[in-house]
């Protein structure tokens, strides 16, 4: 078997992406080491066991202390820019409203 060319690590801050919901302050806290452009929020909705009708105050307590460019990023900004919607109109208007 060959080594690889780069650490474990490398390969998962270049390929992976991670969801987090309110629960997983620690996901946010450590979001330098996983890479902040990796994160994404989500809600589950609209499983039982989701956030809704919740999920205002649940994400304020979430991004509380985070920067607002890292904060905007996990919170709408990763996703536009995975799923390639920033020219779409949904994302031109997220990112139109956007204060970062």
């Amino acid at each position: 078997m060959k080594p690889l060319r780069q650490r474990p690590s490398d390969y998962v801050r270049q390929h992976v992406y991670f969801s987090v919901q309110h629960v997983e302050r620690v996901a946010i806290e450590l979001r330098h080491h996983m890479g902040a452009d990796h994160i994404m929020f989500a809600t589950d909705f609209p499983h039982i066991e989701c956030d809704w009708p919740n999920t205002r105050p649940f994400a304020e307590r979430l991004f509380a202390g985070v920067p607002a460019d890292e904060a905007f990023k996990i919170a709408a900004g990763n996703m536009l820019s995975f799923f390639r919607l920033e020219d779409a109109p949904v994302g031109k208007r997220v990112l139109a409203e956007s204060i970062v």
